[in-house]
């Protein structure tokens, strides 16, 4: 986990800031985009009404972002970032080591968001930084879950055949 702080997605390259300045003015015009059918329209469209001032590069402030979006290598894994909603230094100890609990929002669209519980040792924080309250922060987090129905009783069972 690190701080999201001075985290940026910078978009330099011309053909990518043709494209995704293209992508917007189309937008901004017709409310919808099928980069299928609307592509090369949308390419034109640029290539006739840009200044110079759209070919600068594309700057994306991540630093107040909260998101969590699945691994393209791992399927296990998920990048998130969000906001630091509570921090318990300390919460637990396992054999002999300390580790915390850090509560992160990483969404916020939805009604009081959606904020997943980190469970960290201070080896997993970048260098001597240690995440704040109200700070927004990043990772890699291992996802694990179940979802079993509700109407049916959970059983575990193990059917170990005869012996």
């Amino acid at each position: 986990m690190e701080s999201n702080e001075e985290q940026n997605i910078v978009i330099d390259d011309p053909e990518g800031i043709r494209s995704f300045r293209a992508t917007n003015m189309w937008m901004d015009d017709h409310d919808f985009y099928d980069a299928r059918t609307d592509k090369q329209a949308a390419l034109d469209m640029f290539d006739a009404n840009h200044s110079e001032k759209d070919l600068e590069p594309v700057l994306f402030d991540m630093s107040n972002f909260y998101s969590l979006l699945p691994d393209k290598k791992y399927s296990d894994d998920a990048w998130f970032s969000g906001e630091v909603m509570e921090v318990y230094e300390k919460f637990t100890s396992f054999f002999d080591v300390d580790v915390w609990r850090i509560d992160v929002k990483v969404a916020s669209d939805l009604e009081g968001g959606i904020v997943l519980p980190f469970y960290l040792t201070d080896r997993q924080f970048s260098g001597e930084w240690r995440p704040k309250k109200g700070e927004f922060v990043n990772g890699t987090a291992w996802l694990q879950g179940i979802v079993h129905d509700l109407e049916e009783p959970i059983v575990a069972s193990r059917d170990l055949g005869e012996s």
